[in-house]
């Protein structure tokens, strides 16, 4: 003969409370999302005006300044400089492109 050793209470209400949440969280939805698959779109061309704002000699490869600039309105924007190499300087303004909305 056998001796068959019963689950205890805790067993069985931990493994109904397992099973309950599964069932739950497989009922909320069907696994499709409703979030937009979002695609990047082509980077923008360079436009307008350039401005000098701080000589080359004075921004040495590798290193970077912060320097005002003004926008198409006039008004006074903060710039960092990052000159990357001995030809290229990246500009970043604190404006937000879509919110047009400085950062703090």
């Amino acid at each position: 003969m056998t001796d068959a050793v019963r689950p205890d209470r805790r067993t069985i209400m931990c493994a109904t409370a397992l099973f309950g949440a599964t069932a739950t969280l497989s009922a909320c939805g069907d696994g499709h999302s409703e979030a937009p698959v979002n695609t990047p779109g082509p980077v923008p061309e360079p436009s307008g005006e350039g401005q000098v704002v701080l000589p080359a000699k004075d921004l040495p490869v590798k290193s970077r300044a912060q320097v005002a600039a003004k926008d198409p309105s006039g008004a006074d924007v903060g710039v960092l400089l990052y000159r990357q190499d001995e030809q290229t300087v990246l500009a970043y303004s604190n404006i937000c492109t879509h919110q047009a909305a400085r950062w703090a």
